[in-house]
């Protein structure tokens, strides 16, 4: 027990880190919030944005990749996965894992925490589609890994907003969330969404940040822009600690949850070479973190 609390007291540091950046990345997106309205120019670059994001989905192709997730708390664990996407379904083979758990600790979702492929798609769909009322507004132009970008704040309101699982109570929550997008300067292509969700359980949770970033992958002889990469920020996370000598395990606050994956190795989907779908020995019904729209069936094996 006292290496936990030990451990606990290392990482409140980066807890208190991560409520701070939370905080400014809040106040920025508030303030961005009061400018004037948008110039005809802009009002034009936004339009051009939002067609790209409505037709994204259907723009994809199948292909298969390479994952490599590493999830840092209480323990680390970290996963390199065979990623197949086909026909709008999704499945995973784990090549290899390391899990470096403290004594007698378990993370209570240790297989929930993801982002299923499929929120890349979700997200720009939902925070452009007409029924969901998001507002917009310019933030500025800049470049993000070289590129000219363009940049808009926006917010949804909680009525159509993202769905975030609470793995200790065993429930989805419906929140609102802001954040950032970042689109090509030239093609108006998204290469980032970040979002923060404010109000998820504020007993429980200091807000919740998800970063999804996309990039141009050549994939047979067309270029796509596909998922490259993603960050999900959970300052407070609770655990599962097997006290010695009790029946039942004690639940505790833990230091905070960062999982960050990386898509490498794009190849063209071969169906003879690839993950097969609905296997018996396949784990279905696993969900992501947080879900922006309809979610697809997600297979693991």
């Amino acid at each position: 027990m006292p290496a936990i609390v030990d451990a606990a007291v290392r990482g409140r540091w980066r807890l208190d880190l991560a409520i701070a950046a939370l905080v400014a990345f809040s106040g920025c997106i508030t303030a961005l919030y009061g400018q004037a309205p948008l110039t005809a120019e802009q009002e034009r670059a936004l339009a051009g944005i939002k067609e790209y994001s409505l037709n994204y989905a259907r723009s994809l192709p199948d292909y298969t990749c390479i994952r490599v997730t590493q999830q840092k708390g209480s323990a680390v664990i970290a996963t390199r996965e065979e990623l197949t996407v086909a026909g709008n379904r999704e499945a995973y083979k784990i090549l290899k894992t390391m899990n470096k758990f403290p004594l007698n600790v378990k993370v209570v979702d240790e297989d929930f925490g993801t982002i299923s492929v499929g929120e890349f798609s979700a997200v720009l769909g939902r925070i452009f589609a007409p029924d969901t009322g998001a507002s917009f507004r310019w933030a500025r132009s800049g470049k993000l890994r070289g590129r000219p970008v363009l940049v808009f704040s926006f917010e949804v309101r909680e009525e159509h907003g993202a769905r975030v699982f609470d793995t200790v109570e065993q429930r989805e929550l419906i929140e609102g969330y802001q954040g950032l997008i970042y689109a090509d300067a030239a093609s108006k292509a998204v290469l980032r969404v970040q979002t923060h969700i404010a109000d998820v359980l504020p007993e429980k949770f200091r807000g919740v940040d998800l970063t999804l970033d996309y990039t141009a992958v050549k994939i047979g002889e067309r270029e796509f822009i596909l998922p490259y990469r993603f960050d999900l920020e959970w300052p407070h996370k609770h655990v599962i600690i097997d006290s010695p000598g009790s029946r039942s395990p004690i639940l505790r606050e833990g230091p905070g949850l960062s999982i960050t994956a990386e898509y490498q190795d794009y190849r063209v989907y071969s169906a003879q070479s690839a993950i097969g779908f609905g296997e018996a020995d396949s784990k279905q019904d696993v969900h992501s973190a947080i879900t922006f729209g309809g979610m697809i069936p997600r297979e693991k094996k």
